[in-house]
């Protein structure tokens, strides 16, 4: 089966992400609550991105997870994730899912602030 790029999104610096209809099938199969709209706003404007513990020390890529906050129910904290595979000749959506916590990772954005010592 052939790679076939769906779209290419733009992540909050800028970055080029490819969407291809391949992704987009596996998002749905598992998580039919994530559209492409839910993909374009997380990537776009997430609450938080961190880099991911999964990838291999010897893989030219790197993976980042994109979070942003979703609406639910009172006292209820629920996440978008947009997985995303860095590498020399692209960027690419591998996955998205809702999730209750935040995986570990160094977190990217926003940048962790800085405690002012007085």
């Amino acid at each position: 089966m052939a790679y076939h790029v769906l779209m290419v999104l733009t992540d909050f610096r800028g970055f080029k992400i490819k969407l291809s209809d391949e992704a987009l099938e596996h998002i749905r199969k598992g998580h039919a609550e994530i559209t492409v709209a839910v993909v374009a706003e997380t990537i776009a404007n997430p609450d938080e991105v961190r880099k991911s513990t999964q990838i291999k020390p010897s893989s030219k890529c790197t993976a980042e997870l994109y979070y942003r906050r979703k609406s639910v129910a009172a006292g209820q904290v629920r996440w978008n994730v947009v997985v995303v595979k860095l590498c020399p000749d692209g960027n690419y959506v591998t996955s998205a899912y809702t999730a209750e916590t935040l995986k570990q990772g160094e977190v990217i954005f926003p940048k962790p602030k800085k405690k002012v010592r007085k």
